[in-house]
């Protein structure tokens, strides 16, 4: 065992190489790229969606500052947009997980949805409300692709 983690049976460690030098800037590298990609994307919202139970319940824009209340069947949220960025303001949901999370903002690294599992409310940000931007564009959430169809099994 000391073999395998040490390089050899004296127990002395063995030095650091230039692979090791190559291999930690490859890894630093691919992190760096991965964090500022979002950024080089230009793709910003300028907009949220707002569904309930899947279904779009309002659409505003970012650059106007709202206070929307959403209450039904003993569910109720508060959506504040304020400043381009929109936040969950009060919910009467258990754990408070989506007004604990802050607000989110056109800025790409940043996340672009807020989920009220309890409500079944989700806020995502969008362009001009013409759907979601980056990554969640065009996908349908449970196929993994636009354009799959959804047929039931065939009983036989």
């Amino acid at each position: 065992m000391a073999r395998l983690i040490n390089g050899a049976d004296d127990g002395k460690r063995r030095p650091f190489t230039a692979g090791d030098a190559v291999l930690i800037a490859c890894v630093l590298l691919f992190a760096i790229a991965v964090a500022i990609y979002p950024r080089l994307t230009g793709e910003s919202a300028s907009g949220v969606t707002i569904k309930v139970d899947g279904a779009v319940w309002r659409e505003a824009s970012l650059s106007a500052d709202a206070r929307l209340e959403y209450s039904s069947g003993g569910r109720r949220n508060v959506i504040a947009i304020e400043g381009g960025q929109v936040r969950m303001a009060d919910a009467n949901c258990p754990d408070m997980l989506c007004v604990r999370q802050g607000a989110i903002d056109s800025t790409p690294a940043t996340q672009s949805v807020i989920v009220c599992v309890p409500n079944r409310m989700t806020i995502r940000l969008a362009n001009n409300g013409n759907g979601e931007t980056g990554a969640g564009k065009n996908i349908d959430i449970i196929v993994g692709a636009v354009g799959k169809s959804h047929q039931p099994m065939q009983e036989n």
